[in-house]
């Protein structure tokens, strides 16, 4: 049989958190493939790719292009400059992306300019907002990639309805259903006591904040109602606050950073693992977050989550706890406190063992090799 060679695509940390599993179940049919990584180095810090390289025993990556996806257009354009160069040398039968930044959207364009086959994970997500640039990069890579893993067998009809033939769609499940094991069991005892979360052997009411997309962070006006809604949350809960490094940039850059430093009962947290930072989420009593990655796990773990957005592009099934919000000072508070009278309901998220999805997308690319 002949080997399979894939190259994986990666930027983001959450690229990085959804490849793990595939990555995992490659090595053990490593005689019937072989897998590099190519990291563009968006959102990049040195500490934070190093933590989760170790954390999921990922491979340091063949090749570090540490290119800054935050100039747009000189960012796609030097990516796939270098990004054709190593796919010309390295030849792989198969280059994988996932989601829908712009490290997939460079991929997909050398991919195409190479003619080489690309593999989509997380494919068919729509929010069907034409203005939003993350909408226009997914169509793209989805018109232009062989295979297209999809998550539920809407988003598949999904693509069918865009002209996408269905020998092109694999239903597959959601990558982040291979982490049930690790919602199941973490605890986070230890962060709990680090940032003073237990007080008679009891959780205090903490909830836990992430915003870093650029629609929301771009404009003074969004981030303000959100520092606002915040000070009003401060007086009921505890905050955890996880701020990426380019979000911390922008609010410094709108001179928002001390609004932050100056509020009382507020934690901004470091640089954690995954694992460190599920354990966080699990025992929170709601997510504030415009990450759609948060939106996934919170809905598989059952904790009530509210989204900084007024759409998703994720499944019903998912989203039965979670709350869609336009950027309102008055939005976001009243969305916190349902948010809260969620929480006191027993969570029954949909982290059950199941088929692994990173084995049902490997039987898909590696079947065409099996008579070869």
């Amino acid at each position: 049989m002949k080997t399979l060679k894939i190259l994986h695509v990666v930027g983001t940390r959450s690229d990085l958190v959804k490849l793990a599993p595939l990555y995992k179940a490659s090595r053990v049919r490593s005689g019937r493939m072989v897998q590099k990584i190519v990291h563009t180095g968006a959102h990049y810090t040195k500490k934070m790719f190093g933590m989760f390289l170790d954390e999921f025993e990922i491979e340091p990556p063949e090749f570090s292009l540490g290119i800054n996806a935050h100039a747009y257009a000189a960012g796609i354009s030097e990516m796939m400059r270098c990004l054709e160069v190593i796919f010309l040398k390295e030849k792989p039968q198969i280059i994988l992306t996932v989601g829908d930044g712009l490290s997939s959207l460079a991929a997909v364009l050398c991919a195409a300019k190479t003619d080489m086959t690309l593999a989509h994970l997380e494919a068919g997500l729509r929010n069907h907002m034409p203005l939003d640039p993350r909408e226009h990069r997914r169509r793209m890579i989805d018109s232009m990639a062989r295979y297209l893993f999809v998550c539920s067998k809407r988003k598949a009809r999904g693509l069918r309805k865009e002209g996408i033939r269905k020998e092109r769609i694999f239903c597959v499940g959601n990558i982040f259903s291979d982490y049930a094991s690790l919602y199941k069991s973490t605890e986070a005892t230890e962060k709990l006591h680090q940032y003073q979360l237990i007080k008679h052997n009891k959780i205090i009411p903490y909830m836990l904040v992430t915003f870093h997309h650029e629609d929301l962070i771009s404009e003074k006006d969004s981030l303000t109602c959100v520092l606002e809604a915040l000070q009003e949350l401060r007086k009921s809960f505890c905050v955890l606050i996880s701020l990426e490094a380019h979000t911390s940039i922008q609010l410094k850059t709108l001179g928002l950073e001390g609004q932050l430093s100056k509020m009382k009962n507020v934690k901004l947290l470091p640089q954690m693992s995954h694992k460190d930072m599920v354990g966080l989420v699990k025992h929170s009593r709601f997510v504030l977050t415009d990450s759609l990655s948060l939106q996934d796990e919170t809905g598989l773990m059952g904790v009530p989550c509210v989204v900084l957005r007024q759409t998703t592009e994720r499944d019903d099934r998912l989203t039965k706890n979670h709350q869609y919000v336009q950027c309102t000072k008055d939005k976001i508070v009243r969305a916190c406190l349902i948010a809260n009278r969620l929480s006191f309901k027993e969570k029954k998220g949909d982290c059950v063992d199941k088929l692994c999805v990173a084995d049902k997308i490997l039987d898909v690319l590696l079947a065409p090799m099996a008579n070869k």
